[in-house]
């Protein structure tokens, strides 16, 4: 063999090398998998929860042309269960350090196993001053109760029913059959107010809760021109209604029992509750916590 045809060889064979080792490479990629992850190892983390959910905002009035804060806790329940109660309170928030009845009332609600949507109404203390009592009454005390005789808390009554409970309505599904509006003070008297104001065509609240209502010189004129004129529509009512009203050894409302009491409304259901070793800043947490208790059936 010469020497020219020894070199075609060799290069023939070097070639025949370099597909094999190619092949073999190819193969041994496709061939490796990676290892499967080794059972028991750590799960990936659960997906994150939007609740519960705390929101802050200002909502206007087109019926007196106000803007109130409303303050809204959602709970964690609201994950899974979109038909939750909405407990609205009203003076819910104090100053701008302060929560005041919102916070009480979740917490209450959290103590007695109560998933509800909390909304709290009106923060008449951020700036105090002498405009800020004067709003107050004007929103609250019906006309004959109030220097404000221009319907100030009929405006602010169509504000709480019509507006704020629309946003709560159209932002988060709840129980429409099961709202709950709480007042205390002054606001206990739009409480009572607004609850005798419900017809039967349009329940906007099933639960009511008036704690220390403080009619002062308004006892009279509630008793005798407010309520004698309300008597004929609230009787028609054909839905359940709860109302827990309470009173200190600062009050004394027992005037308004007994008219509830000779009206005898068959479809009203009522929780009269004397605190006689207790003043009126003491009574707030137990009343409140009796009247959700109960409102929603809670031993």
């Amino acid at each position: 063999m010469n020497l020219k045809a020894t070199f075609k060889l060799s290069t023939r064979f070097i070639g025949l090398i370099i597909i094999s080792m190619t092949f073999m490479l190819s193969c041994g990629t496709d061939a490796i998998d990676p290892p499967p992850p080794p059972d028991g190892g750590i799960d990936p983390p659960p997906p994150t929860s939007d609740y519960p959910l705390t929101t802050d905002i200002s909502l206007p009035s087109e019926f007196n042309g106000e803007s109130y804060t409303v303050k809204t806790y959602v709970p964690a329940a609201y994950e899974t269960n979109k038909n939750l109660p909405v407990i609205y309170t009203l003076e819910g928030i104090q100053g701008t350090n302060s929560t005041a009845f919102f916070n009480e009332i979740i917490e209450i609600s959290q103590r007695i196993g109560l998933d509800a949507i909390v909304v709290a109404i009106g923060d008449y203390f951020a700036t105090p001053d002498a405009d800020e009592e004067e709003r107050r009454r004007r929103d609250f005390f019906p006309n004959g109760c109030s220097i404000d005789e221009n319907d100030g808390h009929l405006n602010f009554y169509q504000y709480v029913s019509q507006e704020v409970v629309a946003y709560i309505d159209a932002e988060y599904e709840n129980d429409q059959d099961s709202r709950t509006l709480i007042g205390y003070g002054w606001s206990g008297v739009f409480t009572t107010d607004a609850m005798f104001r419900e017809v039967s065509e349009n329940i906007i609240f099933n639960g009511f809760i008036s704690t220390e209502p403080l009619f002062v010189s308004c006892q009279f004129f509630f008793l005798e021109e407010f309520l004698q004129n309300q008597i004929t529509a609230f009787s028609e009512i054909s839905e359940n209604i709860k109302f827990h009203y309470a009173e200190s050894n600062q009050n004394d409302i027992a005037w308004l029992n007994t008219f509830i009491e000779d009206q005898a409304y068959s479809f009203l259901d009522v929780d009269y509750a004397v605190y006689e070793d207790n003043n009126q800043e003491e009574i707030i947490k137990p009343s409140f916590e009796q009247g959700l208790k109960f409102i929603y059936n809670i031993e």
